[in-house]
């Protein structure tokens, strides 16, 4: 909303939005929406990202953000579940990027494993279209065939392409699965993953997302979801960055709509507790905290361990040491490659979704080794270190 309550309606700016309609529209108060309208226009910027995060009520962040500017951040931080720490950390994003809000590693790597599981095949193809720095698109690619990762906005990690003008590729993607950006595009997002995915697609989004009228009526009435996937604990997002250890007050969930499911109506699910300690990984905090995130070495098609950005293969560990593991030098970064000198490397290395590479491709499913077991033949050395470090039911 952007005219003051009262005045002459009768010719309102082109454009112009009363606070009676945007409540309307909201299915709020207007009063709700006035307070709303102030933090946007009076608040710092942790004031107005802690209200659309829904870390503070509108009414605390009014009050907030009719003090003094310099008064704002300290007074916020009484009232967040992690105090000054939210809002004090050094900014990461870029100043000219849109809102950030990385998805944490093992939020993900629920949905792999409670949700999932009964929808999709781990020989699917995905499409990550708001990658960011890479903290979904590579917990996908731990358990997807093909992991396709772009952003509208350059964080170093994927190609860049707007989601929801960009040619519709050839070659569809089986899934769309992403942490869709904040406001009125996160609901242009869903529309446009459900009509190019060619299986279903999964949302990470806030609990206040089922709620309001008229999204019932352009969303969930004409495309009812499979299931609704709600988190039991809080799964904390800060603005450019992930914080392994932070806090939030905001509950997050899954929505995935599958286009192969039994037709039984949506499905309530609750994400069981306990999910932050079990599928956080040891190394996470060195590779997601890093901008962008390190991408883990991939293996060919073959099974052989190779470069993801340049799909060079890597001198395989010594056979006749079992035990020995892949060492950190197999890890590598995310700088985009020098076009003069790496064109010949990279060329034919990736394919492209509408101007978007393929970053990863896993080495199967999780089929391969108990399939092996069953037939009683022997598992190669390499498979046997994948099996051992791989998350329950898919590849590392």
């Amino acid at each position: 909303a952007n005219l003051d309550r009262g005045g002459d309606r009768s010719k309102p700016p082109i454009g112009g939005l009363p606070v009676e309609k945007a409540a309307e529209a909201l299915n709020v108060a207007p009063r709700q929406a006035e307070r709303a309208r102030v933090v946007h226009q009076h608040g710092v910027d942790e004031v107005r990202e802690a209200l659309d995060r829904g870390d503070v009520a509108v009414s605390v962040a009014e009050k907030i953000a009719r003090m003094p500017e310099e008064a704002q951040p300290a007074e916020l931080a009484r009232h967040l579940p992690n105090g000054a720490r939210a809002i004090m950390g050094s900014r990461q994003e870029p100043d000219d990027s849109l809102d950030y809000f990385p998805t944490p590693p093992w939020a993900t790597r629920a949905l792999l494993e409670h949700v999932l599981p009964q929808y999709a095949s781990w020989n699917s193809s995905v499409w990550e279209p708001a990658c960011g720095e890479g903290h979904i698109a590579e917990v996908l690619a731990e358990r997807f065939r093909e992991v396709i990762a772009t952003d509208i906005h350059d964080y170093g990690y994927g190609g860049v392409q707007d989601f929801l003008t960009c040619q519709v590729p050839e070659k569809i993607p089986d899934w769309i699965i992403t942490n869709p950006p904040f406001g009125d595009k996160a609901e242009a997002f869903v529309l446009h993953a459900l009509q190019h995915a060619r299986v279903g697609a999964a949302m990470f989004l806030r609990l206040q997302w089922l709620e309001t009228v008229g999204r019932y009526e352009r969303i969930f009435k004409p495309h009812p979801p499979t299931m609704i996937a709600q988190f039991a604990e809080r799964v904390p997002l800060h603005k450019g960055r992930w914080e392994h250890d932070g806090d939030t007050a905001t509950a997050y969930l899954w929505i995935v709509w599958s286009k192969i499911s039994s037709g039984r109506g949506t499905e309530f699910f609750w994400i069981p507790p306990g999910c932050r300690d079990t599928f956080q990984l040891e190394d996470d905090v060195a590779r997601f905290t890093a901008h962008p995130v390190i991408k883990r070495v991939r293996a060919a098609d073959d099974g052989t361990p190779c470069n993801p950005e340049t799909g060079e293969i890597i001198e395989p560990v010594d056979s006749k040491k079992p035990d020995q593991s892949i060492s950190d030098d197999h890890y590598c970064d995310n700088n985009r490659p020098n076009k003069d000198q790496d064109a010949d490397k990279t060329q034919g290395a990736t394919s492209s979704l509408c101007g978007g590479p393929i970053v990863a491709r896993s080495t199967g499913n999780s089929e391969l080794n108990r399939s092996a077991a069953s037939d009683n033949l022997e598992i190669p050395a390499f498979l046997k270190r994948a099996k051992d470090n791989q998350l329950p039911g898919g590849p590392a």
